[in-house]
Protein backbone atom coordinates (compact mmCIF):
# COMPACT_ATOMS: atom_id res chain seq x y z
CA UNK A 1 0.00 0.00 0.00
CA UNK A 2 1.64 3.65 -0.32
CA UNK A 3 2.34 5.70 1.83
CA UNK A 4 1.88 8.33 0.21
CA UNK A 5 -1.37 9.80 -1.25
CA UNK A 6 -3.11 12.48 -2.93
CA UNK A 7 -3.44 15.99 -1.73
CA UNK A 8 -5.94 16.16 0.66
CA UNK A 9 -8.68 19.63 0.83
CA UNK A 10 -5.87 21.12 2.60
CA UNK A 11 -3.52 20.94 -0.21
CA UNK A 12 -0.54 19.15 1.22
CA UNK A 13 0.99 15.69 0.89
CA UNK A 14 -1.08 13.47 3.89
CA UNK A 15 -0.43 9.52 4.40
CA UNK A 16 -3.14 7.01 5.74
CA UNK A 17 -3.24 6.51 9.25
CA UNK A 18 -2.13 3.07 10.40
CA UNK A 19 -5.78 1.92 10.96
CA UNK A 20 -7.09 3.27 7.72
CA UNK A 21 -4.49 0.99 5.89
CA UNK A 22 -5.66 -1.95 8.33
CA UNK A 23 -9.19 -1.43 6.90
CA UNK A 24 -8.70 -0.79 3.66
CA UNK A 25 -7.01 -4.19 3.43
CA UNK A 26 -9.56 -5.87 5.17
CA UNK A 27 -12.29 -4.56 3.27
CA UNK A 28 -10.59 -5.53 0.04
CA UNK A 29 -10.20 -9.06 0.84
CA UNK A 30 -13.98 -9.80 1.67
CA UNK A 31 -14.33 -8.06 5.21
CA UNK A 32 -17.59 -6.29 5.77
CA UNK A 33 -17.00 -2.79 7.23
CA UNK A 34 -17.91 -4.41 11.03
CA UNK A 35 -15.75 -7.14 10.67
CA UNK A 36 -12.80 -4.36 9.38
CA UNK A 37 -13.98 -1.91 12.15
CA UNK A 38 -13.65 -5.00 14.72
CA UNK A 39 -10.17 -6.03 13.20
CA UNK A 40 -8.94 -2.22 13.25
CA UNK A 41 -10.17 -1.36 16.48
CA UNK A 42 -12.41 1.55 15.28
CA UNK A 43 -16.18 2.26 15.20
CA UNK A 44 -17.64 1.20 12.14
CA UNK A 45 -19.57 4.85 11.98
CA UNK A 46 -15.43 6.29 11.32
CA UNK A 47 -15.08 3.88 8.51
CA UNK A 48 -18.25 5.19 7.01
CA UNK A 49 -17.05 8.81 7.39
CA UNK A 50 -14.22 7.66 5.66
CA UNK A 51 -15.41 6.11 2.22
CA UNK A 52 -17.49 9.13 2.14
CA UNK A 53 -16.05 12.30 3.25
CA UNK A 54 -11.72 11.09 3.07
CA UNK A 55 -10.90 11.22 -0.44
CA UNK A 56 -7.48 10.07 -0.12
CA UNK A 57 -8.71 6.94 2.00
CA UNK A 58 -10.92 6.37 -1.13
CA UNK A 59 -8.98 6.89 -4.05
CA UNK A 60 -6.73 4.65 -1.56
CA UNK A 61 -9.58 2.15 -1.13
CA UNK A 62 -9.94 1.93 -4.97
CA UNK A 63 -6.15 1.20 -6.25
CA UNK A 64 -6.27 -1.52 -3.79
CA UNK A 65 -9.47 -3.22 -5.23
CA UNK A 66 -8.32 -2.73 -8.71
CA UNK A 67 -5.01 -4.12 -7.89
CA UNK A 68 -6.60 -7.06 -6.01
CA UNK A 69 -9.35 -7.23 -9.10
CA UNK A 70 -6.03 -7.25 -11.54
CA UNK A 71 -4.49 -10.07 -9.55
CA UNK A 72 -7.24 -12.31 -9.67
CA UNK A 73 -8.03 -11.79 -13.01
CA UNK A 74 -4.30 -12.95 -13.44
CA UNK A 75 -4.95 -16.26 -11.39
CA UNK A 76 -8.17 -16.97 -13.56
CA UNK A 77 -6.18 -16.92 -16.51
CA UNK A 78 -4.13 -19.29 -15.56
CA UNK A 79 -6.74 -21.14 -14.63
CA UNK A 80 -9.20 -20.67 -17.14
CA UNK A 81 -6.04 -22.32 -19.63
CA UNK A 82 -6.34 -25.44 -17.81
CA UNK A 83 -9.84 -25.36 -17.85
CA UNK A 84 -9.69 -25.11 -21.82
CA UNK A 85 -7.29 -28.36 -21.69
CA UNK A 86 -9.58 -30.40 -19.41
CA UNK A 87 -12.86 -29.93 -22.01
CA UNK A 88 -11.02 -30.76 -24.63
CA UNK A 89 -9.92 -33.72 -23.48
CA UNK A 90 -13.61 -34.72 -22.45
CA UNK A 91 -14.55 -33.23 -26.30
CA UNK A 92 -12.14 -35.77 -27.30
CA UNK A 93 -12.31 -38.96 -25.71
CA UNK A 94 -14.80 -41.45 -27.19
CA UNK A 95 -15.57 -42.93 -23.84
CA UNK A 96 -16.99 -39.48 -22.77
CA UNK A 97 -20.89 -40.26 -22.58
CA UNK A 98 -22.75 -38.05 -25.55
CA UNK A 99 -24.91 -35.89 -22.79
CA UNK A 100 -21.61 -34.83 -20.83
CA UNK A 101 -19.92 -34.00 -24.31
CA UNK A 102 -22.99 -32.19 -25.48
CA UNK A 103 -22.98 -29.98 -22.46
CA UNK A 104 -19.13 -29.31 -22.53
CA UNK A 105 -19.49 -28.06 -26.11
CA UNK A 106 -22.55 -26.09 -24.94
CA UNK A 107 -20.47 -24.29 -22.21
CA UNK A 108 -17.10 -23.96 -24.30
CA UNK A 109 -19.47 -22.42 -26.96
CA UNK A 110 -21.12 -19.84 -24.88
CA UNK A 111 -17.87 -18.98 -23.38
CA UNK A 112 -16.74 -18.07 -26.20
CA UNK A 113 -19.73 -16.18 -26.99
CA UNK A 114 -20.98 -18.42 -30.02
CA UNK A 115 -24.04 -18.40 -29.22
CA UNK A 116 -25.26 -14.87 -28.78
CA UNK A 117 -26.11 -12.16 -31.38
CA UNK A 118 -23.19 -10.33 -31.99
CA UNK A 119 -23.33 -6.77 -33.91
CA UNK A 120 -20.75 -6.31 -36.19
CA UNK A 121 -21.05 -2.52 -36.25
CA UNK A 122 -20.94 0.05 -38.56
CA UNK A 123 -18.70 -0.76 -41.91
CA UNK A 124 -18.35 3.07 -43.52
CA UNK A 125 -14.88 4.19 -41.95
CA UNK A 126 -16.22 7.86 -40.89
CA UNK A 127 -19.41 6.07 -38.85
CA UNK A 128 -16.64 3.93 -37.28
CA UNK A 129 -14.44 7.19 -36.52
CA UNK A 130 -17.50 9.04 -35.14
CA UNK A 131 -18.55 6.14 -33.16
CA UNK A 132 -14.64 5.72 -31.39
CA UNK A 133 -14.54 9.44 -30.93
CA UNK A 134 -18.69 9.53 -29.55
CA UNK A 135 -16.72 6.72 -26.99
CA UNK A 136 -14.10 8.37 -25.85
CA UNK A 137 -16.03 11.39 -25.09
CA UNK A 138 -18.32 9.62 -23.00
CA UNK A 139 -15.25 7.93 -21.57
CA UNK A 140 -13.71 10.94 -20.67
CA UNK A 141 -17.02 12.58 -19.03
CA UNK A 142 -16.98 9.44 -16.80
CA UNK A 143 -13.39 9.67 -15.50
CA UNK A 144 -14.33 13.77 -15.00
CA UNK A 145 -17.27 12.58 -13.07
CA UNK A 146 -15.16 9.99 -11.07
CA UNK A 147 -12.64 12.41 -10.12
CA UNK A 148 -15.31 14.83 -8.88
CA UNK A 149 -17.57 12.27 -7.13
CA UNK A 150 -15.42 9.63 -5.72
Amino acid sequence: MRSTQQKSTESTPRELTPKQSQVIIALVYGSSVTEAANQAQVDRSTIYTWMKADAVFVAELKRERREHRDAVRARLGDLAAEAVSVLSELLKRGETPAPVRLKVAMCVLQAFGALEAQSIGPTDPETVERDRRHTEAIQRQSDFFDSQFP
